[in-house]
């Protein structure tokens, strides 16, 4: 059955069961990609979608799940574990607790501070022609879910800064109309000041998340992300060293997973990796990978790896 009959199956539902959340569950291992391009932008459900393992579909099936903000994993009949992607996801969907979430930014219109850009992983956002005011779609929220995104603004004057709490507002709606809101929390840090781990950590994680966007780009070159990893690295060792004490923050990505990858840059690896950017674009936390199919001497200062699958 294909993805817009899906969609037309709970567009069709009665107006009361319109109110609860609707969504598409794709697993296929059908090397047929076509269907998946054509059919994806033509509905407006979040499609979560789960492969066996196959470099052939991992890439459309990641695509799809991406832009509607839905769960990418894969199915290895060798390697249990990695059914948790599953299982967390089907969890989720039961366990919701709130649709149709939005986050809502805006500046005080007594001040020229503006939003600049607004970092959101596979959610969608908004900024205004006047960039005074933007949005993120953070869709359906359940028990533990922790939504967090970077905000930037510009024009702030300089007697603004120890007040940027009052001029700029976050705030959360969820639910069907009329919808219910809240206040949202801000942590607020000017410039390079990396005073606050949080926004440390989250600064990384968004760094590394582009370094394994790129290892799955069959265009890029090792060598060249194995320079960015490199670099990510001493930088975090000189401004946010303490960031990894105490195992507070974990590298997925290291110098020997990516040697690996040179020779395997789209056969075992590539699945779990799609997983990985699936939900880390979805600021959700991966379940633990598969063990490594041979042990691994350590590599500088104990830095987790992202391990491949076993085969």
């Amino acid at each position: 059955m294909c993805m817009h009959v899906r969609a037309q199956l709970l567009d069709d539902r009665d107006e009361d069961d319109k109110k609860s959340m609707g969504l598409i569950v794709v697993i296929s291992e059908s090397d047929d990609t076509s269907v998946c391009h054509r059919t994806w932008s033509s509905n407006n459900y979040t499609i979560h979608a789960f492969s066996f393992c196959s470099k052939a579909n991992a890439r459309a099936l990641y695509r799809i799940a991406s832009r509607s903000s839905g769960i990418y994993g894969y199915f290895d009949e060798h390697c249990d574990d990695i059914t948790e992607a599953f299982k967390t996801c089907i969890s989720n969907i039961t366990s919701t607790i709130a649709v149709n979430t939005e986050v809502n930014i805006a500046c005080s219109s007594s001040s020229v501070t503006k939003l600049s850009t607004i970092v959101s992983g596979h959610f969608k956002s908004s900024i205004k022609a006047d960039k005074k005011s933007g949005s993120i779609i953070a869709g359906a929220l359940y028990p533990g879910a922790v939504r967090k995104f970077i905000v930037y603004v510009k024009d702030v004057r300089e007697d603004e800064y120890g007040h940027l709490s009052k001029i700029l507002t976050v705030n959360v709606t969820w639910g069907h109309e009329p919808k219910e809101k809240f206040d949202g929390q801000m942590v607020i840090v000017r410039g390079k000041d990396h005073g606050s781990k949080v926004l440390v950590r989250e600064i990384i994680r968004i760094e590394e998340v582009k370094i394994v966007s790129d290892i799955t780009d069959p265009k890029t070159k090792t060598y060249d992300i194995l320079r960015k990893v490199q670099e990510l690295h001493k930088r975090v060792k000189v401004q946010a060293a303490d960031v990894r004490k105490g195992s507070n923050y974990a590298f997925a990505v290291d110098e020997e997973s990516l040697a690996s990858l040179a020779s395997d840059k789209d056969g075992s690896w590539l699945p779990y990796m799609l997983s990985w950017l699936s939900f880390q674009g979805l600021c959700e936390q991966l379940p633990p990978p598969p063990a490594p199919t041979r042990p691994r001497p350590e590599i500088g200062e104990n830095l987790p790896r992202l391990h491949a699958p076993a085969s």
